[in-house]
């Protein structure tokens, strides 16, 4: 490896080569065994192990003494998979609803207190919104970030925003929590989300969930137009058409709303 290619923080690649050995491990590992497999001093092993364990990435089993990987790499490798093959689902869903609205369309989940866009296709109009994967964006302001947000618990919605920035973007931007929790009940009741100027002045945008076989809201995808080609007088229409591409995602994910409505009866 050449000066170039060395990675700058020895200690993360310290962290990944313990975790690579503990995958192999199959019945776990101690201190000194992956100190000599790895060329480690056994210090930095041990410090490296117990914030690993501190993380939640490994743990000690008290039998005998050895460390094991947990499950919570498995559940980050789960969310990513899971958002890629999302994106390669909803992809022909998303080009159809771009090229008959013919405005920018976005693909989003939520991370934590803000939502990420993993997919954008965009509008064929010479005046449009340029949005792109990896763009993050507040829940509080946004319509995607609102359809995520309105699918969950009211007590996770509020917890969620009281550890958020709830930053006003306009002077359209609601930052109160009881105000964005009924707006939430609203989208609820419609179905789709609304950014009316919110977050940007001079755009707008509709934004519907997208639910997986158990019913979980795990995405959003939205409409983001010009406030002069989606006036408000369009707001249902395009709400409808944003709320049928969520549908088409949701059933490709074994989303079947009736048998889930039984569930909740039951």
């Amino acid at each position: 490896m050449s000066d170039k290619e060395k990675i700058p923080v020895p200690t993360i690649e310290r962290a990944f080569l313990i975790l690579e050995a503990l995958s192999e491990a199959e019945s776990g590992s101690g201190i000194s065994q992956l100190s000599k497999e790895l060329g480690l001093a056994k210090s930095t092993t041990f410090n490296i192990l117990t914030s690993l364990t501190q993380l939640g990435y490994c743990y000690k089993s008290t039998a005998d003494g050895k460390f094991h990987l947990s499950l919570k790499l498995y559940s980050l490798g789960s969310a990513a998979a899971e958002r890629m093959d999302l994106r390669r689902i909803a992809a022909s869903i998303l080009r159809d609803l771009a090229d008959r609205t013919g405005e920018t369309i976005n693909l989003g989940t939520i991370q934590g207190d803000e939502a990420v866009y993993i997919d954008c296709l965009p509008s064929s109009h010479p005046v449009t919104v340029v949005t792109w994967p990896g763009q993050r964006l507040p829940l509080h302001s946004t319509a995607l970030g609102k359809a995520l947000l309105a699918w969950r618990p009211v007590d996770e919605a509020q917890m969620i925003l009281a550890g958020s920035d709830l930053k006003a973007f306009t002077p359209a931007t609601v930052t109160s929590i009881p105000q964005i929790l009924r707006e939430l009940g609203r989208v609820r009741e419609d179905g789709y989300a609304l950014d009316n100027e919110e977050d940007a002045l001079g755009m707008c945008c509709i934004g519907a969930p997208v639910f997986d076989q158990s019913g979980r809201a795990v995405a959003a995808i939205s409409l983001t137009a010009p406030v002069q080609r989606l006036p408000e007088g369009d707001f249902g229409r395009a709400g409808g058409q944003v709320i049928e591409g969520a549908r088409q995602i949701s059933r490709r994910l074994g989303y079947m709303p009736v048998a889930h409505s039984l569930a909740l009866a039951n």
